[in-house]
């Protein structure tokens, strides 16, 4: 039995998780990190991430999350310093939603071995965003998520 469902979920739009719009901050142990959704505009939402270290940029993200078909697809792509790309030209980082609840999403990364979910979560305060990978049979510890706090300024 898998941690979470393996098969994208249909009929989900960009708005269902308008919830994750908005100005997010926290830390990484040391590191500070953000994260910036959009709001809603041509049916998709479009995110960043930042993670600093020692003051420099570690690296950053670009993100989309949008309909493919009847799929939502969470698309990444990686930058490191200079805005020089991870990924190659035409390509990201896939997940498919395949799990939602009110304040959940989870989704599968596509054509990987042993693929991980990515599962963002709003806590009940909406106060909090908390963001981690998480892989068949492995817990996944505090120090390994992303966690946040929004910022009232947005």
């Amino acid at each position: 039995m898998s941690l979470y469902p393996t098969t994208p979920l249909s009929g989900v739009r960009p708005a269902d998780l308008l919830w994750i719009s908005g100005a997010w901050s926290g830390q990484r142990g040391e590191d500070p990190i953000d994260e910036y959704w959009s709001q809603l505009q041509g049916d998709m939402l479009l995110g960043m991430f930042r993670w600093l270290h020692a003051g420099q940029l570690r690296f950053s993200e670009l993100m989309s999350l949008e309909n493919e078909a009847d799929e939502l697809v969470l698309r990444i792509k990686h930058f490191d310093p200079g805005l020089k790309g991870r990924e190659e030209r035409d390509r990201a980082l896939e997940f498919v939603l395949v799990q939602r609840q009110e304040r959940e999403a989870n989704f599968l990364q596509r054509q990987v071995a042993d693929p991980p979910w990515l599962v963002y979560r709003l806590e009940p305060d909406a106060r909090r965003l908390i963001v981690y990978f998480a892989h068949e049979g492995e817990e996944v510890a505090e120090a390994e998520q992303f966690r946040y706090l929004r910022l009232e300024q947005w």
